[in-house]
């Protein structure tokens, strides 16, 4: 069917312009100059069977596609009843003049073709074919001039592509692997051309709900009708239609002036996706949203195919019916993502992943009372890697599930290590994602870690963010109850950015707040940030919760926040993150003054924070 109904729309309108030629000759007299000739050779050359039948059954024009399907000879007197091939058509065979008598019905406009996908016909030496039968009448208001218009595509080829995997069996468009095998062909040859490449995503929105609505037959029919309508500019446009998935249609431009055009086009096939509910009576309203990328706009020629699945999604977030143009992106590092993908399955076994500890202080002693553990990747090419590079890697591959038992291994390991050295136990925090936690082997591979390094469960800290404990709350506090009878502590981080009702927090067993960085950046001039941040440490203290404050930066954060009670402050301004050699320095001087039995200068609310003996 690729490109087939705007094929079969040019071939009405030129046998029209020969007929009224024709008929202009026979009133007028005037002689033919070879026009209609010149006509009917553009039909001569198509590789579609293409036949004018007159009412009389005899054939007023037939194309060298057509005499060989047949195996007869234009020089040959033609006969409908033994030279048509019989049909074949929803399980029943007829002589092709009787399929004309009985199944045929014209479309109501008389620019369309009746269609038969599929028919089988089986010609004079028994030959059987599947093909597309398209079935038409010229419009002429002079009866003796009506003819029908038969036009026969063999599918041969087109079914060797199903079979092969190169096309959908629905839509009979081009499908994804074909569409990649294309892309890496024009990849290859755009080095060569000036012009713009690019790629619109099309996707019909919402299309689950449209699904519910429809029968099976009417939801297939709603989507070669989708696959019409885009289609039918294929060639106008220039560019070469793909069906991907169910919904979605990706189209390739090979060359594309500028963006507007672009734009204009996206219109245009949104403007004919919405209005088929008016030509279709099965079909509800649709809407489509269209994510376009473009060289040089997008980024280079080989990322095209991922921009414009991405702006597609960037289209959606705006509502229905958008279209969106992804625009290239200044990455903040020269890191091969692709390879970080591969290497970062390999980081455990090498030996790349380390911990590192951010200490925390707590505000009445000033002393370091506990850390966070942050994983950290080396990577033996690019050295250090950011974590918001490598963490969504993780999750994407699924290695964080791996990552995380590694985390967990490390440091209930290290805290058994820190304990035969003799150091004064710290409470180290862990964070765990939300694959990590709703997996069932999570909580007893952490209570495993425990008994086997002898480790007291109050010493860990499990950091969860608020958002993650109110995805699906019901089964998140069932999941929460059993980690806190491991003994471990539970800390619910990033508290304030999202949705926690405080019905739900008292549920919550959590024994730590940890107020987001986001309040505490401009605490010290925004004075709706130090309203929510009091707020939250008093009640979190009502609900008997100890508060940790981090992203501290300055000296006059830190003093504010002691004023409003806030029990641990955690950020740059008292210490970075750090490797564990460096962690076991801060324990060091925690056990000088355990041994020396300092008592500790204890901070009151009011007092300025003596920062320069830490």
């Amino acid at each position: 069917m690729q490109q087939f109904l705007l094929y079969a729309l040019f071939v009405i309108a030129l046998i029209g312009i020969i007929t009224a030629y024709l008929i202009k000759q026979r009133r007028t007299g005037t002689p033919s100059n070879g026009i209609s000739q010149r006509l009917f050779s553009l039909l001569s050359i198509s590789q579609d069977a293409i036949m004018l039948l007159n009412s009389d059954d005899t054939i007023y024009y037939m194309n060298d596609a057509m005499a060989n399907l047949l195996h007869v000879s234009n020089t040959k007197k033609f006969l409908i009843d033994t030279d048509m091939p019989n049909i074949r058509y929803k399980d029943q065979t007829k002589p092709f003049k009787k399929f004309l008598e009985e199944d045929f019905a014209p479309m109501p406009d008389p620019k369309e073709l009746s269609y038969y996908p599929q028919a089988q016909i089986e010609t004079r030496r028994q030959e059987k074919i599947t093909v597309d039968l398209y079935l038409g009448k010229t419009d002429s208001r002079e009866k003796q001039s009506e003819q029908f218009i038969i036009v026969i595509r063999d599918l041969k080829e087109t079914l060797r592509q199903i079979a092969s995997g190169e096309r959908d069996p629905l839509t009979r468009l081009p499908n994804q692997a074909k569409a990649y095998q294309d892309y890496q062909i024009l990849c290859g040859k755009h080095h060569l051309k000036e012009a713009k490449v690019a790629l619109m995503a099309v996707s019909i929105d919402d299309f689950l709900v449209t699904q519910s609505l429809l029968k099976h037959e009417e939801v297939d029919n709603t989507i070669l009708a989708v696959a019409r309508a885009i289609e039918q500019f294929s060639s106008l446009h220039a560019f070469q239609l793909y069906h991907l998935t169910y919904a979605n249609f990706l189209l390739i431009f090979p060359e594309v002036q500028s963006t507007d055009d672009l734009f204009r086009i996206a219109q245009v096939i949104q403007s004919a996706i919405s209005g088929l509910y008016k030509e279709h009576k099965s079909i509800t309203y649709l809407t489509a949203s269209i994510g376009i990328a473009t060289i040089p706009e997008s980024g280079a020629v080989t990322d095209l195919f991922t921009k414009a699945h991405e702006a597609l999604i960037e289209a959606r977030k705006y509502g229905i019916g958008n279209a969106h143009l992804a625009r290239k992106t200044v990455q903040p590092h020269s890191f091969d993502e692709t390879a970080l993908q591969h290497d970062i399955q390999y980081a455990i076994e090498r030996n790349e992943l380390m911990i590192y500890y951010q200490p925390i202080i707590e505000t009445r002693t000033r002393r370091v009372a506990a850390a966070e553990a942050l994983m950290r990747w080396k990577h033996p090419e690019f050295g250090l890697i950011p974590p918001f590079i490598f963490i969504p890697l993780m999750e994407k591959t699924g290695f964080i599930i791996e990552a995380g038992r590694f985390l967990i291994q490390e440091v209930i390991h290290q805290q058994a290590k820190w304990n035969v050295f003799g150091f004064e136990p710290i409470t180290v925090s862990l964070n765990a994602s939300m694959r990590e936690i709703e997996r069932p082997e999570y909580i007893p591979y952490l209570a495993e870690q425990l008994k086997k390094y002898k480790v007291r469960p109050e010493l860990i800290k499990v950091e969860i963010t608020e958002s993650l404990a109110m995805n699906n709350a019901e089964r998140m506090l069932t999941t929460l109850t059993q980690l806190r009878e491991t003994g471990v502590g539970l800390s619910l981080d990033d508290f304030g950015t999202g949705y926690t009702s405080f019905s739900y927090l008292k549920m919550i067993p959590a024994n730590t707040l940890k107020i987001d960085k986001i309040f505490i950046d401009d605490l010290l001039e925004d004075e709706k940030s130090q309203q929510i941040v009091h707020a939250i440490i008093e009640v979190g203290h009502a609900l008997g919760m100890e508060i940790v404050a981090e992203g501290v930066e300055t000296v006059e954060t830190g003093q504010l926040l002691i004023e409003y009670g806030c029990d641990y402050l955690q950020g740059y301004y008292f210490f970075k993150p750090m490797p564990v050699f460096e962690m076991q320095g801060q324990l060091r001087q925690r056990r000088t003054l355990s041994e020396e039995k300092a008592s500790p200068q204890r901070i009151k609310p009011g007092e300025i924070l003596p920062l320069h003996n830490l």
